[in-house]
């Protein structure tokens, strides 16, 4: 979220506007109002959108109600003598 900030602020601010070099200036070339975002920008944009969706919907399904401590211990007569093949 910081990266993005703070690649907005500067596209808006910098990037956006004229940033060719001093010799292409003085040439009279323009980049002014040629530049976007990009692809990767909103991939970006795309991966945070998803790891967020991701985190709700975790916190959704721990919510339901269960405690870990009700889990029931296992019978003795059932694990004496019984060999774990793996």
């Amino acid at each position: 979220m910081g990266a993005m900030s703070v690649w907005l602020t500067e596209f808006f601010l910098r990037l956006q506007h004229n940033v060719m070099s001093d010799e292409d200036l003085a040439n009279t070339w323009s980049s002014d109002s040629t530049a976007d975002l990009g692809l990767s920008f909103w991939l970006v944009v795309t991966a945070c959108i998803s790891a967020f969706v991701n985190n709700v919907c975790i916190l959704i399904a721990m919510a339901d109600g269960r405690d870990a401590d009700t889990i029931a211990p296992a019978l003795e007569e059932k694990v004496n003598g019984a060999i774990m093949l793996y």
